[in-house]
């Protein structure tokens, strides 16, 4: 899953086809809404049918640990498309032209442009102007975060993850919060926690709305370092940035959580934001 490559630049109409590696199409996901049943929310009826079905008093600890199961379920959901941004226009055929120069000349934003131009344009362009992969491979060899990143997404379609990593290491380093998320994920994917949750943190703090909501499904992953308050504050942002899932995952946390609990969640918010 790749989020778009962010330049403060005029969006372009092409998408730059970046598949991941995982099987999964480009044009995205429609998650199910399964995960987020009605259940027994937590109420006093709620309570009264946990107790029939279980014979057990006390079912609040279960039914909270019930709930963050469920959140966990919507981690490997995610799936975006990556979008190729080009400056300053919105159709390509002029592109090359303007950067050629700039770009034969050393200008990394040049190559970069360059090649993301020739990929959407196609063989023809790539004979005329030559490979993109080339071009946005200088961009990354001269220390460009962005084309760092998109390399990243050249190198997972071939199955060269090592690449793929070396390059958002690169990117995220230098604070692209795209990379960042995409490594974590990538870190998350191979077990690794603790660095899945720093990168994810990193994004989030950039406002990065998909982070910010795996980042509260890292905190519930049920270890030691478990944090649902924090995980609800991070709910409650993605949701106002209209994350998929966001909202109903943030009112089924709250649902498990004390009342000082979820208003300690909205002060920790407000930090946050």
């Amino acid at each position: 899953a790749w989020a778009g490559i962010s330049l403060d630049r005029r969006r372009a109409r092409a998408a730059a086809a970046a598949n991941p590696g995982d099987g999964r199409s480009a044009a995205g996901c429609a998650c199910c809404d399964c995960c987020y049943g009605d259940g027994d929310g937590g109420s006093a009826d709620g309570a009264a049918r946990a107790r029939a079905r279980t014979g057990k008093a006390g079912p609040v600890a279960q039914t909270r640990r019930q709930k963050i199961a469920a959140l966990l379920l919507l981690a490997g959901l995610l799936h975006t498309p990556a979008f190729a941004q080009i400056a300053p226009f919105d159709d390509f055929k002029h592109t090359p032209e303007y950067y050629s120069a700039k770009a034969k000349a050393g200008d990394p934003q040049a190559m970069f442009y360059l090649g993301l131009a020739i990929e959407a344009l196609g063989p023809d362009a790539a004979r005329r102007w030559g490979a993109p992969d080339a071009w946005i491979a200088e961009a990354a060899s001269a220390g460009l975060p962005e084309a760092q990143y998109r390399l990243a997404q050249i190198a997972l379609a071939r199955g060269d993850r090592a690449l793929a990593i070396r390059q958002l290491d690169l990117a995220a380093a230098a604070g692209l919060a795209d990379a960042q998320f995409n490594r974590a994920r990538l870190a998350s994917g191979e077990g690794d926690m603790a660095t899945a949750r720093r990168l994810y943190t990193d994004a989030a703090r950039q406002g990065h709305g998909l982070a910010r909501f795996n980042l509260a499904l890292a905190l519930l992953n049920g270890d030691a370092k478990a944090a649902p308050v924090e995980a609800l504050a991070w709910l409650m942002l993605a949701a106002e940035q209209d994350v998929a899932n966001a909202a109903a995952a943030a009112r089924q946390l709250a649902a498990a959580l004390t009342p000082d609990e979820r208003a300690e969640a909205a002060r920790l918010a407000e930090t946050l934001r």
